[in-house]
């Protein structure tokens, strides 16, 4: 060490992140070993802390890394590395099971430790931990301790997967196997289910034959037990099954009765039925008996002598068995022979006499029979090496999973024909079945995978089916059900089961298809209380249309059944079709002849307005005629107005009942009365009507101001006008008479104070007396005189006025007349 290394900073608290990167990674200084946690917590750089991480090896420290860092790469680096402690075998099993109760431990090592923890605790605490079903069943399948999947399988109490158990692990643990279908059993025993009901019952029936064979010394007991087990399944077992049971029962109980009665303490053993040596032994029917074995085991016993037996004639059924046999030989026909040959020894097993032609004739048949078996066992060994080589093609032939799968199915059902024909085919055909055996293995190991997995996803698919048939029978229930869709649904189940195991598609499609019969029922009765409700709806349709009042009310009593209707569940389409059709036979006239009434009062309407508009047209007409058309318009504008109103439409009735437009509330205030209708023709008539008659006033006021200019000028100048009329005429004259003694000036001021025109200042103490007086006239209700009255009243005055008070009439006369 130089002198200078003393006093420089080692590499990996270097300023540079790569230096201090590769420091962390190879230098094995104790120092920096001691603050790895602290340069896996804390460096900046990211680089530097991941290189630390990958050398930590305290599972608490990686724990703390995981909770506390923000970088996601560190916080991957850090679950890596607590993955590869905690499955190291090298780690101590205590450690191991400590991290794994750690409670920050991340799930996805918690599922890791389940699948490849070393020891067989640890596993079971990760499962406890992880708690999760399916990881559950495939540890309970695949795990490689027999005492950690059975414990396992006492975890699992799901049906379907206590039956999954049941069928995968009967090649792998038949342990597990037996248990988990046991399991599954009872369960389903527990709950009544009728084919597990039926299943026990075989079960226990093929425990009363086995009882009935092994004599046990408790048989009598055991008996009762089954009777017991067997009593309480029979509710939910058919007659034919019942009937089956208690045979079996019964046979079992006669073999009971007669072991606890029988004198010997067992039944005898069978003797075995007798070969051709034997018979060659067996002492000739002509010859002499042989000895009783039994005389020599009894000391002191003494044989009676017996009569020579007469010589006893060959056995007829014999014969033709022997003779079928060799026939069967002579024509090379083992199915023939074989069979006769264990006739002929089922016979002899009999005890009957066989004569010498016999017994050579059964040597004969032995020895044909042995030797076709032979030949048989020859053909059969080429045809199992045949199918051995076929085997042997299919692998890797790269065929489909299922392809290979039938092959080889088809090749094991021939090998089973060639096994069924030749049962006893000596040695070299049990070697090359081992052969065939294995190959066939082989050639279906590369499709295991493959059917697992579809095994898994047909599982999925009848868990899936299952929970949507439980979906549908739960909607059935519901007021507002679409049995249309659920019958739908149910059917569309039904395709799908193609993709369910053949075990449990027989199971699944009588469920629904029960569950189908039940949606049927409940559509059914749908459809019966809705064509109930809407046939009751039909016929109070009817009495309402039958009693009411009027036309109105039955209009009203349609619409309210149609909007019933509209509320009522639905039938089928073809029963709501029908109900549709009987509901319009009954709205459809009403409203039909509603219909025809108001396509009468339209027309009604319209010709009525036409004849209105006509009479406008001749109101217009006669408001622009000539004006002496207007001084005779007053007879025609009577008839007008009278025929006018003979076409007014009537008033709508007032309707009593209150509706929403005209609900109030009662405030104590004044109803208001109706506004009437808006009748845009009446309008128009009184418009017409208005112009005639302000032109007949106009044409009057003219005629009026021509005969007041008349006058005037007859006034002013003294002489008639010959546009006067006869009464002007005379008018003017008797004012001129009765003026003759008027005062002029009085007059004059009088008349200028009427016509608002000023007087001369020397008139203006008159003045103020005339308006005084007027005052009191007015005060004392008289009326004023009018500007003709007036100028009737100039008229006497006049001839005597002079010029300048000629003028200051003229003035005040013309204003007064409005004849500036």
């Amino acid at each position: 060490m130089s002198l200078f290394s003393r006093f420089r900073r080692p590499a990996w608290q270097h300023a540079d992140a790569d230096r201090r990167v590769e420091a962390v990674r190879n230098d094995h200084n104790p120092e920096m070993l001691a603050q790895l946690f602290a340069l896996a917590a804390k460096d900046p750089a990211a680089e530097v802390r991941k290189a630390a991480i990958a050398r930590l090896e305290d599972g608490h420290s990686l724990l703390d890394l995981i909770r506390q860092e923000t970088d996601a790469g560190c916080r991957a680096a850090a679950i890596h590395r607590l993955r590869m402690r905690l499955l190291d075998r090298h780690v101590d099993a205590q450690t191991r099971l400590v991290w794994i109760a750690h409670p920050d431990l991340p799930n996805e090592l918690i599922e890791a430790a389940v699948e490849a923890a070393p020891e067989s605790e640890a596993r079971l605490a990760a499962l406890m931990r992880l708690d999760r079903p399916a990881v559950t069943l495939r540890r309970c399948l695949q795990d490689s301790d027999h005492t950690l999947r059975m414990q396992l399988l006492g975890w699992i109490d799901d049906e379907a997967a206590l039956a999954r158990i049941a069928d995968q692990a009967r090649k792998l643990d038949k342990t597990l196997a037996k248990a988990a279908k046991d399991k599954l059993d009872a369960k389903l025993l527990a709950r009544g289910d009728g084919d597990a009901q039926r299943q026990r019952a075989l079960a226990l029936a093929s425990q009363l034959d086995q009882l009935a064979r092994q004599l046990p010394a408790d048989m009598a007991s055991r008996i009762d037990t089954i009777a017991a087990e067997l009593a309480a399944l029979r509710s939910s077992l058919d007659d034919t099954l019942q009937r089956r049971i208690d045979g079996h029962l019964s046979a079992a109980r006669d073999v009971a009765n007669a072991l606890a009665n029988a004198h010997l303490p067992k039944p005898e053993a069978v003797l075995p039925e007798p070969s051709a040596q034997a018979i060659d032994e067996q002492p000739a029917a002509t010859g002499d008996p042989a000895p009783d074995a039994g005389h020599d085991a009894l000391p002191g016993a003494v044989a009676e002598s017996k009569p020579k037996p007469s010589p006893a004639p060959p056995d007829s059924e014999l014969s033709k068995r022997l003779d079928d046999g060799l026939a069967g030989v002579r024509d090379q026909r083992l199915g023939l022979a074989r069979p006769a040959l264990d006739a002929a020894k089922a016979r002899l097993a009999e005890g009957i006499a066989v004569s010498a032609g016999q017994r050579d004739k059964l040597r004969e048949l032995e020895a044909g029979v042995a030797e076709m078996e032979r030949w048989q066992r020859w053909a059969g060994n080429k045809v199992r090496a045949r199918l051995c080589d076929e085997v042997e093609a299919v692998i890797g032939s790269g065929l489909h999973p299922d392809a290979v799968a039938n092959r080889i199915k088809q090749l094991q059902d021939e090998w089973a024909k060639v096994e069924a024909s030749e049962p006893d085919h000596g040695e070299h055909a049990a070697g090359i079945a081992k052969r065939f055996r294995a190959m066939c293995s082989k050639a279906m190991a590369p499709t295991r995978e493959y059917f697992s997995q579809r095994h898994e996803l047909r599982s999925a698919k009848a868990t899936e089916l299952a929970a949507r048939g439980e979906r549908v029978e739960a909607a059935l229930s519901d007021d507002g059900a679409d049995f249309f869709a659920l019958r739908k649904e149910v059917t569309d189940l039904l395709r799908e089961l193609d993709d369910v195991e053949p075990r449990d598609r027989s199971r699944l499609g009588k469920q629904l298809r029960a569950l189908l019969d039940r949606v049927q029922a409940a559509r059914g009765a749908h459809d019966q209380q809705a064509t109930e409700g809407k046939r009751a709806l039909v016929e109070k349709l009817r009495r309402d249309i039958g009693f009411a009042s009027s036309q109105t009310a039955a209009i009203a009593a349609c619409k309210q059944a149609q909007t019933q209707w509209k509320t009522l569940p639905r039938a089928g389409r073809k029963t709501e079709d029908a109900l549709w059709a009987e509901l319009r036979a009954v709205i459809d006239p009403v409203f039909d002849k509603a219909r025809e009434q108001q396509q009468a009062q339209q027309s009604e309407l319209e010709a009525q307005a036409a004849a209105r508009q006509a009479v406008l047209d001749e109101l217009a007409a006669l408001s622009n005629a000539d004006p002496e058309a207007l001084r005779q318009a007053d007879s025609a504008v009577a008839e007008l107005q009278a025929r006018w109103e003979a076409l007014r439409p009537p008033a709508p009735a007032d309707a009593s009942t209150e509706t929403r437009g005209n609900r109030r509330q009662d405030d104590g205030r004044p109803a208001r009365p109706p506004r009437a209708p808006v009748d845009p023709l009446q309008r128009r008539f009184e418009q017409s009507l208005d112009r005639v008659r302000d032109a007949q006033q106009a044409l009057e006021q003219a005629r009026e101001k021509r005969a007041t200019e008349g006058l005037l000028h007859a006034v002013l100048s003294g002489e008639p006008s010959d546009a006067m009329s006869e009464a002007d005429r005379r008018a003017l004259q008797q004012a001129r008479a009765v003026g003759e003694a008027t005062d002029i000036a009085r007059e004059l001021v009088a008349l200028e104070l009427a016509a608002g025109v000023d007087s001369p200042a020397s008139d203006a103490e008159l003045r103020r007396e005339l308006q005084m007086q007027r005052l009191a006239q007015r005060m004392a209700g008289a009326r004023d005189d009018d500007a003709r009255q007036w100028l009737l009243r100039w008229a006497g005055c006049a001839s005597r006025a002079e010029a300048t008070q000629a003028m200051r009439a003229e003035q005040a006369l013309r204003k007064l007349l409005g004849l500036h």
